[in-house]
């Protein structure tokens, strides 16, 4: 336990302990403090198209070409151009699909 000590008088004392000093560790002290982020760069930003935004072109509808096969079919059969239907179709879509991206 403690160290005894003597007094003047020949009295055995136990001697009072010191107050020990409470330290914090490393560890304690780095949980403490919020982790700081390391400053990067800003991204460059460069100028975007109004093409390169609508990369995403929606097909026409079934009914869209539909349509416009109609017409094509009409005119053709009017100024007796050969083809058919199939390749109605496919022009329709062809025409449809130009519009849309141009």
């Amino acid at each position: 336990m403690g160290k005894k000590s003597e007094t003047s008088n020949g009295d055995s004392k136990k001697a009072p302990k010191k107050a020990l000093k409470v330290r914090k560790s490393v560890k304690s002290e780095a949980a403490a403090e919020p982790k700081k982020k390391a400053k990067t760069a800003p991204r460059e930003v460069k100028p975007v198209s109004v093409r390169e935004t609508n990369n995403a072109v929606k097909p026409p509808t079934f009914e869209e070409i539909q349509l416009q096969a109609y017409f094509i079919a009409q005119k053709r059969v009017k100024l007796g151009l050969p083809g058919n239907s199939d390749t109605d179709w496919i022009q329709a879509e062809k025409e449809l699909l130009a519009a849309r991206v141009a």
